[in-house]
């Protein structure tokens, strides 16, 4: 079989790079849909990919030099800093602090693959984050969590199960929602979640957790091969998922932490650490892909933590000769 080539713009057409073809005479714009067109190589997740085209798009408009200095990179950044979202506000910390790091990643990218010699941005930092203390669900909240889903019906049922695996396994809503029927594991007491990136990982259900899902299954009366189904018994979307949750949230008055799927994912691991688990084995729970990023849920851990973890583990108390 022949396969004839493609022009190139008409290769990038199909691959589907998020980059606007209107900046398509705009200095860097090749270098740019290059860049895009390694990330997809890398398999990057769509969302990182949009992300990085959103930022890039905003830099191509602004930008009107094909070597671009530190003074003209700070020049944009500072108008970003300065640009009115559509809510009506300045862009917030987050939002500065990602177009540095996209913008950051782009032009180290261009060095690694020899196309510069240097990144403009060598030595230029990151606006500083705010160090935010992470408030878990306490026990209140969890009951409150309960008591809304205690009923018999098939939502009370299935709601029951979404809570206990959350509070549970610690997993990201994205992740939640892709999980199918083939991905559990009664037998080793395990789940398959898929991740960031499509990167698959085995994490634990408890007892409290596979008894609640198993009751839930039990009533399926579907040939969907998705876990979660709506009441029509119909596959649960990552939208229909966030709604539920932050529903029951609502219906269970949750006054501690802010409501919605993603504080379970800090509570879970705030949790986890409490009941006596290490920092090195939540990082393969959750996922995360260096240590750094499973720290922070470290410093939520206060004065009185401290102390119970020191009865156990003493240095002196446990010196044994």
């Amino acid at each position: 079989m022949v396969v004839e080539r493609l022009p190139t713009d008409e290769l990038y057409a199909q691959l589907h790079i998020p980059l606007d073809s209107l900046l398509s005479s705009k200095p860097l714009y090749k270098e740019a849909l290059h860049y895009l067109v390694a990330c997809k190589v890398e398999n990057k997740s769509k969302k990182t990919l949009g992300a990085y085209a959103y930022v890039l798009n905003y830099f191509l408009d602004f930008n009107l030099s094909p070597k671009p200095t530190k003074n003209d990179i700070r020049a944009f950044l500072l108008a970003m800093q300065e640009r009115i979202t559509a809510k009506g506000k300045p862009a917030s910390i987050y939002t500065q602090h990602m177009f540095h790091r996209t913008l950051k990643t782009f032009f180290t990218w261009l060095v690694n693959e020899n196309i510069w010699e240097h990144s403009p941005m060598e030595g230029m930092k990151a606006p500083k984050l705010p160090k935010l203390v992470i408030t878990p669900l306490n026990k209140d909240d969890m009951r409150g969590l309960l008591v809304v889903t205690s009923g018999q019906r098939f939502v009370d049922l299935r709601n029951r199960a979404l809570i206990w695996m959350y509070y549970d396994t610690g997993v990201r809503l994205a992740e939640m929602a892709g999980m199918q029927l083939t991905d559990i594991d009664m037998n080793n007491e395990t789940v398959k979640v898929r991740g960031k990136g499509d990167k698959e990982r085995i994490v634990r259900m408890g007892k409290v957790t596979q008894k609640a899902l198993l009751t839930y299954l039990m009533v399926r009366e579907d040939h969907y091969k998705e876990l979660w189904v709506t009441e029509e018994r119909k596959p649960l979307s990552l939208r229909g998922l966030q709604i539920a949750i932050k529903r029951l949230c609502s219906y269970a008055e949750v006054k501690s932490s802010k409501q919605g799927p993603h504080i379970f994912r800090h509570t879970a691991a705030i949790t986890y650490l409490r009941n006596g688990g290490d920092v090195f084995t939540l990082q393969t729970m959750l996922g995360h892909s260096t240590l750094e990023m499973t720290r922070k849920y470290v410093s939520s851990l206060g004065t009185d933590d401290m102390i119970k973890a020191h009865k156990k583990a003493s240095p002196a108390d446990n010196l044994k000769f």
